[in-house]
């Protein structure tokens, strides 16, 4: 069975239940096996975007206008899975999926969607925290190596960095 079809399949949703709030409900998906599986095909080239597009273009064709969107924890799923893809498909597909807050066919995953999307914000803030830590270990280094050494004996060699 493909891995995008085991997103739709009965199996898929028996497993999730209830979600108790769209925090849980993404916990939850990224420790599911059905998402991993998407993940990693993704990143071997055995599902390419196109795919994923043409999978969700078959799965909008469902949507009717006032009623529950029978597929919304795929999509949600899908959210997700690209959270980690850092590319234009998957910048569009969370942005566009979390701009549908307002539809009520649609109550869980525009807000899966908007999770994933500032979960990818606070990765770069982290790698950034991480930079500026680093900075300023540099620069405490540089501060202490430009210190005068202790001893005025001239036979001492300092070497600056």
């Amino acid at each position: 069975m493909n891995q995008l079809a085991k997103l739709t399949s009965e199996e898929f949703f028996a497993s999730i239940g209830t979600p108790s709030s769209p925090k849980a409900l993404r916990r939850y998906l990224h420790l599911c096996t059905e998402v991993k599986e998407v993940r990693t095909s993704l990143a071997s080239g055995q599902i390419s975007e196109e795919t994923i597009r043409r999978f969700v273009d078959e799965l909008k064709a469902h949507f009717v206008r006032g009623v529950q969107f029978p597929y919304e924890l795929t999509l949600a799923a899908l959210a997700v899975a690209l959270e980690t893809w850092r590319t234009d498909f998957a910048d569009n597909y969370l942005l566009d999926l979390a701009r549908l807050r307002g539809y009520s066919e649609m109550h869980i995953a525009p807000r899966i969607a908007g999770l994933c999307l500032s979960g990818r914000q606070k990765a770069p803030k982290f790698i950034k925290m991480a930079f500026n830590q680093k900075n300023r270990l540099q620069q405490y280094w540089r501060a202490i190596s430009n210190q005068r050494p202790l001893t005025t004996d001239s036979s001492v060699t300092r070497f600056n960095v």
